[in-house]
């Protein structure tokens, strides 16, 4: 069976996703909407390459989509560990609130079992996932940010994150 790199590279559009390789210690999201425009820096273990899946672009390049359902903002796939995030990107805490949140991310999960699906790799019970929300303005500080809300989401505040595992 081939990898899930290989998957990806084989079966989705090089504008999809981004190989994010070992030797890189940091990588961006951004967030651009008609009225929004931001980036995070997300810092990962030097020793692990990931998969950064773009879901916005995946849906615009889906064609068959008329009114395409909602989503997170990306998919962060840590494949040689075998972790997923589902990263949903908020300008304010006050803009959703955590069950919208939380439908998104679970919407995310769908896609991610989509993308499982069309690459032919039946392997996703092997995986973890998290659910991630990062608010960049929010003005609340969460102390405890190792215990998921009440949805399973956990909740960051600020302009970075880490996902050093």
């Amino acid at each position: 069976m081939t990898s899930f790199k290989e998957e990806i590279e084989k079966r989705l559009k090089d504008n999809v996703y981004t190989i994010v390789p070992k030797s890189d210690k940091k990588l961006k999201l951004k967030e651009e909407q008609s009225d929004v425009n931001y980036e995070i820096e997300v810092s990962k273990s030097s020793n692990v390459e990931m998969i950064v899946i773009n879901l916005s672009v995946l849906k615009k390049e889906a064609k068959y989509l008329k009114n395409p359902p909602q989503d997170c903002d990306y998919i962060v796939v840590n494949y040689e560990q075998k972790i997923v995030y589902l990263i949903e990107l908020k300008k304010s805490s006050g803009s959703s609130s955590a069950f919208e949140i939380n439908e998104q991310l679970k919407a995310g999960f769908e896609w991610l079992n989509h993308i499982f699906f069309i690459i032919n790799y039946g392997k996703e019970n092997d995986f973890r996932v998290f659910k991630i929300c990062l608010k960049t303005s929010s003005r609340t500080n969460i102390r405890d940010y190792y215990v998921p809300n009440e949805h399973g989401v956990y909740n960051f505040n600020g302009n970075s994150l880490s996902l050093v595992y």
